[in-house]
């Protein structure tokens, strides 16, 4: 008999063949040690057959040294994803399958069934999960709700002798009764969880990697959150869980649905693919989701009785109110430094780029935008003329200050590490996107400054802000528990805040999609970033990038070499394999590729 072998080497791609000698049980995706250019190497086994030389490599085959797993790691199905996954975000299945693999091996499979639930009903999406019937669609929920209770109703319709797979923020994960999860501290830990997860029904409750658990029976895919950026792996491949669990769901022919208070905007959106492919899409709003939005309250900052240039009237009002109320308050600035908003003395306008919206930023004696490349040759208001402009905003430390002059007997929290900050009863937190690990909600949230937030560089800058402010949002308690959000805004009549002040983040997706399509950006076509330290390396990917047709934008040599490009989707795989053999050509090079692939 003859394996078909994924070595992990980075630079194969390739399948190499091996004898299976005598005394070895190997079958599909055991993992095994082989021998490669004179060392020992690990392989994960994707395929087997007799010996026929028309089918195998060239020349003498050497046999498998060692079988280091007494069961298989990896389904036919698990290395299929892991070839798809590696082939668009330009990386490699080996890569992949290595992430996947448990650590220690496995040597067992537990037996874990699922808890008897009351079935509820979701709309139609329970009759197609009850009959296993294909549907792809979105729950829209409110902000701070964990999808426990929608996850439960899901789960209910999910036939006895099917399990199913539910990936989730770690911070946000919802309550599963009976659930296998696979968040333990220990390597150990999580490989016990695994043997549970492959050897019954009971659901699994899992992060990043969960689609590549060979988990028996699937009969239904969840992700929960979609909006989190969490789903996104910073290593290369970049994978993004909600796009493999979606190729997952499609190649095993059952339900996927995904669940949050907003869609995510780019490729890895349901609504959003489903956009971009021609197709009509398909939600269903959780009944009662409008009424658990906390009561939303906007501040015009442009307002001349507003207050300050960086606090409002309000705010001190608020904070007041709610201290000595007993309850708790948080004031989210995703900002430590100092803000580069600049607005206008005579018209009291925010000076944006007439070409795109984004906030322009002084550069020598010009406007720049750095989104778009638009510039102002003098540093005067593009909406009124005036040559008199002023920074506004303010950062987390000069806002501790703030608030502990204007309130000195109340306890004033900064949230500065990844420690969850426990606020008392009339306490205030102040703090970036690592105050929302909170414990418990607050009774009033104030976002300070959130046209700063929306006005970044960057292409989906904008999609990962608003994303942010309704993670804030979600820190609040519901409208029927008094809960409330204050936001101070110049910009009051742009998507993202009239999505806020109606409690509706759907007209932030919309207005954002029309303009992406227009501009012809993600969904509507695949996007990928190339970073290095070594510039050679960068224009050698750029020059393939434009060989296979793609439009690229740089590189950028500073201190890192930086460039984007943009490619139709019905060139990405092709030009993704041009893109990783030129970076590969470098061998000591680390390039960094991020892809954000659609698959249609």
């Amino acid at each position: 008999m003859i394996c078909r072998v994924i070595v992990d080497v980075r630079s194969m791609a390739e399948t190499l063949d091996y004898e299976i000698g005598s005394g070895h049980d190997v079958t599909i995706g055991s993992v095994v040690q082989v021998p490669l250019k004179g060392r020992r190497v690990r392989g994960w086994v994707i395929d087997l057959f007799d010996d026929d030389s028309s089918r195998a490599w060239p020349g003498d085959r050497k046999p498998i040294i060692c079988v280091s797993s007494d069961i298989a790691i990896a389904s036919p199905a698990t290395v299929s994803l892991a070839r798809w996954a590696g082939a668009h975000y330009a990386g490699a299945a080996a890569t992949v399958l290595s992430w996947a693999t448990p650590k220690p091996l496995p040597h067992s499979v537990r037996t874990a069934s699922r808890v008897e639930t009351k079935p509820i009903k979701v709309g139609e999406i329970s009759d197609y999960i009850r009959s296993q019937r294909r549907i792809e669609t979105f729950v829209r929920t409110w902000p701070g709700d964990d999808a426990t209770a929608t996850v439960a109703a899901l789960l209910s319709a999910v036939p006895d002798d099917r399990s199913a797979l539910i990936v989730t923020p770690r911070q946000r994960k919802p309550s599963v009764a009976g659930g296998i999860e696979q968040f333990a501290e220990t390597d150990r830990d999580r490989t016990i969880a695994w043997e549970h997860a492959i050897g019954g029904t009971a659901p699994v409750v899992a992060g990043r990697r969960g689609p590549f658990i060979p988990i028996p029976n699937l009969g239904l895919v969840i992700v929960t959150q979609e909006h989190s950026d969490t789903h996104k792996d910073e290593r290369t491949p970049a994978l993004d869980a909600r796009t493999i669990a979606r190729r997952l769901a499609a190649d095993q022919a059952i339900p996927y649905v995904a669940i949050g208070p907003m869609s995510a905007i780019g490729p890895e959106g349901v609504i959003a693919s489903q956009i971009a492919c021609g197709q009509e899409p398909t939600e269903l709003v959780v009944p009662g989701t409008r009424g658990h939005w906390p009561l939303m309250e906007m501040i015009d900052m442009r307002d001349p009785d507003a207050g300050s240039a960086s606090l409002s009237d309000r705010f001190f009002g608020a904070v007041r109110s709610t201290a000595a109320a007993g309850g708790r308050t948080l004031v989210f600035l995703n900002r430590k430094g100092t803000a580069r908003a600049l607005v206008c003395r005579r018209c009291d306008e925010l000076a944006t780029c007439r070409d795109c919206g984004a906030l322009l930023r002084p550069s020598g004696q010009r406007l720049v935008c750095e989104h778009c490349g638009f510039e102002l040759d003098t540093q005067t208001c593009p909406t009124c003329g005036a040559g008199s402009i002023r920074r506004v905003g303010i950062g987390v430390d000069g806002l501790r200050n703030e608030l502990d002059k204007a309130f000195p007997n109340t306890v004033v929290h900064v949230s500065s590490n990844n420690d969850v900050v426990e606020c008392g009863r009339g306490e205030i937190v102040v703090g970036t996107r690592l105050a929302l690990r909170r414990a418990g909600y607050f009774d009033v949230v104030i976002l300070i400054d959130p046209d700063g937030l929306l006005g970044r560089l960057g292409i989906r800058s904008e999609e990962m802000a608003f994303a942010l402010l309704i993670d804030a949002v979600g820190a609040a308690k519901p409208a029927t528990a008094g809960g409330r959000v204050i936001v101070q805004t110049r910009r009051p009549d742009t998507a993202a805040m009239r999505a806020l002040a109606r409690r509706d983040a759907s007209i932030f997706e919309q207005d954002t999609l029309e303009r992406r399509r227009r501009q012809r950006l993600p969904p509507f076509r695949g996007l990928l970033e190339v970073e290095s330290t070594d510039h050679d390396a960068v224009d050698d990917v750029c020059q393939a990038l434009r060989a296979a047709g793609a439009e690229v934008l740089g590189p950028e040599h500073k201190r890192s070499a930086r460039a984007i490009a943009f490619v139709d989707n019905s060139r990405w795989i092709a030009t993704m394999r041009n893109a990783r053999e030129a970076a590969l050509a470098h061998g000591n090079s680390r390039v960094r590729l991020v892809a954000d692939p659609l698959d249609i």
